[in-house]
């Protein structure tokens, strides 16, 4: 299957010109879905301006000068996706991919720092083996560790990298601080005011001060302040 679209068919949250060519690479099938991530090389080339060329961005991404979520990646069609770190430490360059107030994504500078850990939402539960749980997170990761009753699908998990040791918990609960990931409030952060539970005909829904949005579209960023922002 080609790994390539065309420009004018993008996803409408790439902020990249639709019409300067006529080629765009896509994402590796993934967590994130072509909506909420992009190729390594795009972003290389289109958002960063590392390069001029595909094959330039190429070149640059297979010499393993290139580290996402504090990893050294050659995979030029790599999904980086919302909370992805990138760090290009030749430059002295870190970023972190976030989601706009438009519904785009974007790339938003951070301290070095920020690269050795990172924020992944929980997005499923299971209990195996020898009294373990698993815990499957939003860019497609899977942690598996002893039973603790602190996990819960929707809170937040801060992670270390790559160990994917948890450092912190951030809970979906009065009080935390959420991003909006998608609907008509994408792109704002702000603070958790409530939090209800769903029935068989309507989603869960968390009310945020001045709005409220289903929970799938809420990724908990910190507790007594926001750990990113735009």
């Amino acid at each position: 299957m080609s790994r390539h679209m065309k420009r004018l068919t993008m996803p409408r949250s790439w902020p990249v010109a639709r019409k300067t060519a006529t080629w765009a690479m896509k994402p590796l099938p993934g967590p994130y879905g072509e909506e909420r991530s992009m190729s390594l090389m795009m972003v290389l080339r289109d958002l960063l301006g590392l390069a001029n060329t595909a094959r330039e961005a190429k070149l640059i991404i297979r010499s393993g000068s290139v580290f996402v979520d504090n990893s050294v990646e050659r995979e030029p069609k790599l999904p980086v996706g919302i909370m992805s770190t990138l760090k290009v430490p030749a430059m002295d360059l870190t970023r972190i991919m976030l989601i706009d107030r438009s519904g785009k994504l974007s790339l938003v500078e951070v301290d070095g720092s920020k690269a050795k850990t990172k924020l992944c939402k929980i997005e499923g539960k299971s209990t195996i083996k020898k009294g373990k749980t698993q815990l499957n997170l939003h860019d497609g990761r899977c942690i598996v560790h002893e039973i603790d009753e602190g996990d819960r699908v929707g809170d937040t998990l801060k992670i270390e990298l790559p160990s994917q040791k948890i450092v912190k918990r951030y809970p979906l609960k009065e009080g935390s601080f959420g991003l909006v990931t998608g609907g008509k409030h994408v792109g704002q952060i702000s603070r958790i005011v409530s939090v209800s539970d769903g029935t068989f005909s309507s989603p869960p829904i968390v009310g945020l001060e001045g709005f409220s949005t289903v929970k799938r579209h809420v990724l908990v960023v910190g507790d007594i302040a926001p750990e990113v922002s735009l």
